[in-house]
């Protein structure tokens, strides 16, 4: 997947239908293949899993930042705030340093982009 092409991408369908198994293929295509040869720096991902621990072992990959059960809410309160003080500070610094856009200034600065995935299971 074009990461940089794709910009954000919601994966939906029904329990079993492999949504968790992409989640992990591409959290782990995105840290150890070349997806991000040409900057020379893989993602941090950051992962939140309310569907039973299915991304749990992500925790492997060493450009996972951290994977976070839901029912350890403090900590997804935390990662949210961090995630979100993140966004703030890199619009900050895309402005402050004239660039068009995040891409643009990971590229020309070294900022390592993020990869954040929430898998969740619905239940009737």
């Amino acid at each position: 997947m074009d990461f940089r092409a794709a910009g954000h991408v919601l994966v939906h369908g029904a329990s079993g239908s492999g949504k968790t198994e992409l989640l992990r293929t591409t959290a782990v295509a995105a840290s150890v293949g070349d997806a991000y040869a040409e900057r020379g720096v893989a993602p941090y991902v950051y992962a939140i899993d309310c569907a039973g621990g299915g991304l749990a072992g992500l925790t492997a990959v060493p450009t996972v930042a951290a994977v976070v059960p839901d029912a350890q809410a403090g900590r997804v309160l935390r990662l949210i705030r961090l995630l979100g003080r993140t966004v703030s500070e890199r619009g900050q610094a895309v402005a402050a340093r004239g660039g068009a856009d995040l891409d643009d200034l990971a590229r020309r600065h070294g900022i390592t982009l993020l990869l954040v995935t929430h898998d969740i299971m619905l239940t009737r």
